[in-house]
């Protein structure tokens, strides 16, 4: 079965429009459209700024992998455009397991009040109330009824994280290997960084739950995951990126390491 939701979208449009009018009164939408998307954001993160960026997954799943999605943005003063105008692509596929992905950066923004419309196509338009603060990102839904049209998102407020903050995961396939998660958190000890925690939420790759645990977002390969959360203080990124490279090589495909950093040091 070959999927062509644009045709279909435009179609139940199209269909509403003309049911939903008469002679007597102006045609409007009834929209009545299945979700399409899936969306989330993020912080981007370097040493001089942090961005905001929108992450959009399909909810079918296809039999080709590696599947974009084509994402247009721009903006005009306090109002931010996003489209998402389709799987690039895709007409070849049938359903399968891989969601297309898609993301957009639509930079650095200063604190305030901005309206945000989130689109499918040019056709289904939704509208909200982004505020962005010291502390975090809070989108706010403004359609009539309260309800995103043909998107779901995941969550509506994200924190900002810290700065000087390191944070990631040690991944092994069995559970004698736990002694490699302990080693690699005293590597980063005795360099000089310490174990913190940080404000209970969602962080867009992972989020901070009520126990205070890190629960990351996508699933591990690996049957044993264990997180991690530090203060750099004056550790360097070039001796992060040495204790990463040093355990890789010790370990080879036995375990592997996630490690961010809020200057935007990724290993």
């Amino acid at each position: 079965m070959k999927f062509n939701q644009g045709l279909f979208l435009l179609g139940t449009i199209i269909f509403l429009i003309t049911s939903c009018s008469n002679d007597n009164e102006d045609p409007f939408l009834l929209y009545d459209v299945d979700d399409e998307f899936t969306i989330t954001f993020e912080e981007a993160f370097s040493i001089q700024k942090r961005e905001l960026v929108f992450d959009v997954q399909s909810i079918l799943g296809y039999d080709c992998p590696d599947l974009q999605i084509d994402i247009s943005y721009s903006r005009s003063g306090n109002e931010i455009f996003i489209t998402i105008n389709d799987i690039l692509n895709y007409s070849n596929c049938s359903e399968g397991n891989h969601p297309a992905n898609g993301s957009i950066n639509i930079g650095e923004l200063s604190e305030g009040n901005y309206i945000l419309h989130l689109n499918l196509r040019d056709v289904v338009m939704n509208t909200g109330l982004l505020k962005v603060s010291s502390t975090g990102y809070l989108f706010q839904n403004t359609n009539e009824g309260g309800e995103l049209i043909g998107l779901e998102m995941d969550f509506n407020q994200l924190n900002r994280m810290p700065d000087g903050v390191l944070w990631g995961r040690v991944e092994y396939h069995s559970s004698d290997d736990f002694n490699l998660y302990k080693d690699f958190l005293e590597d980063l000890e005795d360099v000089g960084a310490v174990q913190t925690q940080i404000q209970e939420g969602e962080y867009g790759s992972f989020n901070i739950n009520p126990l205070g645990e890190m629960i990351w977002r996508d699933f591990s390969s690996f049957e044993f995951s264990q997180s991690f959360l530090f203060m750099m203080n004056e550790v360097e990124e070039i001796q992060l990126e040495t204790l990463v490279q040093a355990f890789l090589s010790e370990n080879g495909t036995e375990a592997d390491i996630d490690l961010f950093t809020s200057n935007g040091g990724e290993y």
